[in-house]
């Protein structure tokens, strides 16, 4: 298709704005401490020394280890809570000596069974991607650049959100419509039905209300 990779991004850019802002609100930002040290879980990663860092930071090297603490205090818990964290690597969220979630840069969200409005939370993170520190070559090419910096760990974002269930889902089906018109194998009749459906979703999304 013509112009396809502009079209792919416009696309792209219309559900990052109709759809995906939908899907949470922010409940509060997390307060981060980093220590790269190993620890063998969340109990013993409580005695090492951490350093308050601010979202945006670069960490590494590959291969290497950080422990993130996150806190926050609420005025009240709002239930339910997710867990919305990124630091560019693999990770896992540690609770009472167990990990208890995986999280990568596709995996972000973590559903939160919180009582307290005290958060403490303890992120062992691990400087590699899913398959290692390789990048591939469908990888985006930031994706490689990354990869290739001495320092290519990224604190994205660290906050607890409210999830909208409804606007989730239709985020996920769109941004897997996105994804299959990516194909160049997709035949066109398949690939206008797709186009269209996604086209009037976005139109319909965009007069919509966003409250549940």
């Amino acid at each position: 298709m013509s112009g396809q990779p502009d079209q792919l991004a416009q696309l792209k850019s219309r559900i990052d704005a109709r759809l995906t802002a939908r899907t949470r609100s922010l409940v509060a930002p997390l307060r981060c401490r980093i220590a790269q040290h190993h620890a063998k879980d969340d109990l013993e990663a409580r005695s090492l020394s951490y350093q308050p860092v601010e979202i945006g930071l670069r960490w590494g090297p590959v291969w290497s280890i950080a422990w993130f603490r996150l806190t926050a205090s609420l005025t009240t818990t709002t239930k339910p809570l997710h867990l919305r964290f990124s630091s560019g690597t693999e990770a896992t969220l540690w609770h009472n000596g167990a990990p208890i979630h995986g999280l990568d840069v596709n995996h972000t969200l973590i559903p939160l069974d919180i009582t307290s409005p005290n958060i403490e939370l303890f992120i062992e993170a691990a400087c590699n991607r899913p398959l290692g520190a390789t990048t591939f070559f469908w990888d985006d090419p930031a994706e490689h650049a990354r990869w290739k910096e001495e320092l290519p760990g990224r604190l994205d974002f660290a906050e607890l959100v409210r999830v909208n269930p409804a606007w989730r889902s239709l985020d996920i089906a769109a941004r897997f419509a996105l994804a299959l018109l990516s194909l160049n194998d997709l035949d066109s009749s398949r690939r206008a039905a797709i186009h269209a459906a996604l086209h009037e979703t976005l139109d319909a999304a965009s007069t919509a209300d966003s409250d549940d």
